[in-house]
């Protein structure tokens, strides 16, 4: 998810709504987030890979050039171009149980993520300022 959205070239910057869709899914974990949240493009890829935030991941996927089906061709497509041959992706998050992929792919991505400073330099002590119009700003 992180490498798509790193070779779109999207403005990190832009501001991104989670809406009620992003929360659906196969697992039901407690988040801090919730619908009507807005962070930019770039703290979204941050709360996808610090923290997790499925919610997250797919709100990027949303919001990628053609929508979320369009980011799913794009992943697959990435992980074909990455030499990943046994890999599919269903979802941008990892918890579909469609998501399949060897072992020796796996160490492709990871390998292939690591040529990304973006994701290798990222650290688990950062303050995310969140947005809503509904319910309040918060840190």
């Amino acid at each position: 998810t992180a490498m798509v959205v790193l070779d779109s070239g999207l403005d990190m910057r832009e501001e991104l709504t989670l809406e009620p869709e992003d929360f659906v899914g196969p697992k039901r974990a407690s988040s801090g987030l919730k619908s009507g949240d807005r962070l930019n493009r770039a703290e979204m890829l941050l709360m996808s890979l610090m923290k997790s935030k499925n919610h997250a991941a797919k709100s990027l996927a949303r919001h990628y050039p053609g929508g979320y089906d369009a980011f799913m061709r794009a992943m697959n497509r990435k992980a074909k171009d990455l030499g990943m041959t046994t890999a599919f992706f269903g979802d941008p998050t990892g918890l579909d149980k469609r998501n399949v992929a060897s072992s020796k792919d796996l160490v492709k991505m990871v390998r292939a993520a690591g040529n990304y400073d973006v994701i290798r330099r990222f650290s688990k002590s950062y303050d995310f300022y969140v947005s809503n119009y509904s319910s309040g700003n918060r840190t």
